[in-house]
């Protein structure tokens, strides 16, 4: 998927690593949570690498409905 976006965030690893994420942790479920209940498990060592928890678009807050 390409984007020509400015995405603004943290690195998820980060908050992971904040929030205090199972040393012997392997996967990442990511779940959404609108009307389309969509899941996504995800390996975590793909995550660590350069995955982005966004709150920005372009300089503009995410609005709800992005996500």
């Amino acid at each position: 998927l390409m984007s020509t976006s400015e995405w603004t965030g943290v690195p998820l690893a980060t908050v992971l690593a904040e929030s205090g994420v199972k040393p012997d942790a392997s996967w990442v479920l990511a779940e959404g949570s609108d009307a389309a209940a969509m899941t996504r498990s995800l390996p975590l060592t793909e995550v660590l690498k350069d995955a982005l928890l966004c709150y920005a678009q372009n300089g503009e807050a995410l609005r709800p409905e992005q996500g």
